[in-house]
């Protein structure tokens, strides 16, 4: 008896909200590799993968934080510094190591874990995940808290590249107006 593979291809259009482009994906189950395929442009989806956060793992990012000082109302930037490890006591946890080299006192550390179906990453519902054509990495979560005491919803963009990474928070207060930049990361490697 010939031995007989069968492969369930989930095929979807997906239309880039920044281009308007429309791209045809495919997902194939039970493949080695989860992440979806692509034919000609990205790869769009809404999961995050262990592979997206090894890109930006191991290594020591140096840049800047830019944000938006309320008590001035003014943009502010300071030098600030960034390595990500995975966790060795567990796998589904990555170890975030923010430094400032000016301001040592606001040195942060905390662990955020990956869900296992990739949907969450700590507290953040993963909206969008998109390869483009030149392996430009771009994550967009979402999740709600408060900002400056006021209940507001955030957006999270993370984009990679080989050698930069740049993550920005938007805020959208409950009580009305829309999103704007509270900070934005930007560091190189």
């Amino acid at each position: 008896m010939k031995n007989l593979t069968i492969a369930i291809l989930f095929c979807y259009s997906l239309v880039s909200p920044t281009s308007g482009v429309a791209y045809a994906a495919q997902t194939e189950v039970g493949s080695s590799s989860a992440l979806p395929q692509i034919g000609t442009r990205a790869v769009v989806g809404e999961r995050l993968f262990d592979e997206d956060l090894l890109k930006i793992s191991g290594k020591l990012w140096r840049g800047q934080l830019s944000y938006l000082d309320y008590s001035a109302n003014v943009l502010r930037s300071i030098p600030s510094n960034l390595l990500v490890t995975r966790s060795s006591e567990k796998s589904s946890v990555w170890l975030w190591s923010y430094g400032y080299d000016k301001e040592p006192h606001a040195n942060a550390s905390n662990g955020i874990e990956l869900s296992e179906d990739g949907r969450r990453f700590g507290n953040e519902n993963v909206l969008q995940r998109q390869v483009a054509e030149d392996g430009t990495l771009t994550v967009i979560t979402s999740m709600v808290g408060e900002d400056d005491n006021r209940p507001a919803e955030f957006r999270f963009t993370y984009t990679v590249t080989e050698n930069t990474f740049t993550r920005q928070k938007e805020v959208k207060l409950k009580s009305g107006g829309d999103f704007f930049t509270r900070h934005t990361y930007r560091w190189t490697r």
